[in-house]
């Protein structure tokens, strides 16, 4: 919504400053909406204290927290990678041809884009890093607004996201996840891989007043995988990530010649 609102105000350009916005992109700043009787929002800033806290004392820094710190000799490389509607269909042909617990997977199995492109991307991953995944944890963010009791409005501006959904509710046990995750944090062993964006959010249909957009980058850091959707506007997927040069390189063999050989 931040970003339909951006590109609406400069589209009108000098009406900018006198123009109201629409109603579906005003951006609503109540945060009384949100109950929180876990005080999750002390819990989760006291184990990012910690998980940060360099023992000086002065906690309000800029500093980037130990995860993503790496060797000063270490080349690190940004690339984009586009999946084509046609690659997700063949790779979505290809699992349902897999079995499941000895029973065929069913027709019917709902695989959606992101999670068939989020999986592929990450097996790519782990293959490409070698010896160097001895544990993998995988997450994702689910939007929250609706899910809460009582509901956000859909304008509502800020992050109401959460890694994990629940039947019982989105937040359901939430205080005893944050610690934990918190805590998988800290193993060294563990390479966590998550993902920002969708290719639900349609960034490439921002109207700028300029034409459909070039290029759309999510900010990435380590472990984190960028997903959006593609700049034709056919339903195919950009996927941007970071990673060491020679992992890059052998994470492009693997994708690609991963998609060549599904039939």
């Amino acid at each position: 919504m931040f970003i339909k609102s951006w590109a609406y105000l400069f589209k009108h350009g000098d009406e900018a400053a006198t123009l109201s916005l629409p109603p579906e992109i005003t951006p609503d700043f109540d945060r009384s909406a949100i109950k929180d009787p876990k005080r999750l929002e002390l819990i989760y800033l006291n184990e990012w204290i910690t998980l940060t806290s360099s023992g000086s004392g002065n906690e309000r820094n800029l500093r980037p927290c130990h995860k993503l710190k790496r060797h000063p000799n270490d080349e690190i490389v940004r690339a984009t990678f586009g999946f084509t509607q046609e690659d997700i269909k063949k790779l979505r042909e290809h699992v349902l041809l897999y079995k499941v617990d000895g029973d065929l997977t069913k027709p019917e199995l709902h695989l959606s884009t992101f999670v068939l492109t989020y999986a592929y991307t990450i097996t790519c991953i782990v293959k490409a890093k070698g010896g160097a995944c001895p544990s993998v944890a995988v997450s994702f963010n689910v939007e929250c607004m609706s899910h809460l009791d009582p509901s956000l409005p859909p304008t509502y501006f800020g992050s109401s996201i959460w890694f994990k959904g629940q039947r019982k509710g989105v937040l359901a046990g939430a205080d005893e996840k944050i610690k934990a995750r918190f805590a998988a944090s800290k193993e060294p062993r563990l390479h966590a891989i998550s993902v920002a964006g969708s290719p639900q959010l349609k960034f490439y249909e921002s109207d700028f007043g300029l034409g459909r957009l070039k290029k759309v980058q999510i900010v990435e850091v380590s472990g984190i995988i960028s997903m959006i959707d593609s700049p034709d506007g056919r339903g195919g997927v950009e996927v941007g990530l970071l990673l060491k040069k020679q992992e890059m390189e052998n994470f492009a063999t693997f994708l690609f010649q991963g998609l060549r050989n599904i039939i």
